[in-house]
């Protein structure tokens, strides 16, 4: 599965940092085929046909506001799950590589899931769940917004991202996966002409709800990595 595809994104020098670092960490996690998500490998190597998946999602979008590819952002999320934050459970790290691609490219992985329609977003998670496991597709669905109703204003945008964030910080995967792309936005925030003030006002908001909820799921958290571990140093 670790391939190239003739239609993947050419890796500028940080996303080939990126990819190094994400392999370097994925190189020293366990290999067990009944413990680990991915439908049809059932192990580490899921990561990285993510990965490759994402290259392709991506291989087209426009450059986000720093001029860096779309594809960094969502690589540096995967990146801050595996490396920085040291994961070891390849559901939270996929899901995190993954979790704007619902969002971002319905009608692609719909397609691919032979699921083209009313609902993309339902065709969307179908491919997920099919291409990585269960777990993996239901994490992504946890952690991917639905398009707010046209024509509404910033106020009620960022209304509807609160409640969604509300949302998240239930589930202690999606929380980690959305802790791990908002650190990421915000060190990397948008200038004021291109909706800056908007991008800041919605996290200064969401950001309280996050730690409350990683607050109070703290020992969920802490157990899960725990056993993590301990599976880590058999």
């Amino acid at each position: 599965r670790d391939r190239v595809h003739r239609d993947e994104i050419s890796l500028d020098s940080e996303g080939l940092r990126l990819e190094t670092e994400i392999k370097e960490a994925i190189r020293k996690m366990p290999n067990n085929r009944d413990r680990w998500a991915g439908r049809r490998d059932g192990n580490r190597d899921c990561i990285m046909g993510a990965f490759h998946l994402l290259q392709r999602l991506y291989a087209e979008e426009d450059p986000r506001d720093d001029n860096s590819p779309a594809f960094n952002h969502v690589a540096r999320v995967m990146h801050r799950l595996a490396v920085t934050y040291g994961i070891r459970d390849t559901t939270i790290i996929i899901a995190g590589g993954l979790h704007d691609s619902v969002e971002d490219h319905p009608e692609k992985l719909a397609r691919m899931a032979k699921s083209s329609g009313a609902d993309d977003h339902a065709g969307a998670v179908k491919y997920v769940k099919y291409e990585f496991g269960f777990a993996v597709g239901n994490l992504v669905d946890a952690v991917s917004k639905r398009k707010s109703p046209e024509g509404a204003d910033p106020d009620t945008k960022i209304l509807l991202y609160t409640s969604y964030a509300q949302k998240v910080a239930r589930n202690p995967a999606a929380l980690l996966v959305k802790i791990a792309d908002v650190c990421d936005n915000v060190s990397r925030p948008r200038p004021a002409h291109q909706g800056g003030h908007y991008s800041m006002k919605k996290y200064a908001l969401a950001l309280p709800i996050l730690r409350n909820g990683l607050e109070r799921n703290k020992k969920i958290i802490l157990l899960c990595l725990q056993r993590l571990l301990s599976q880590f140093f058999l």
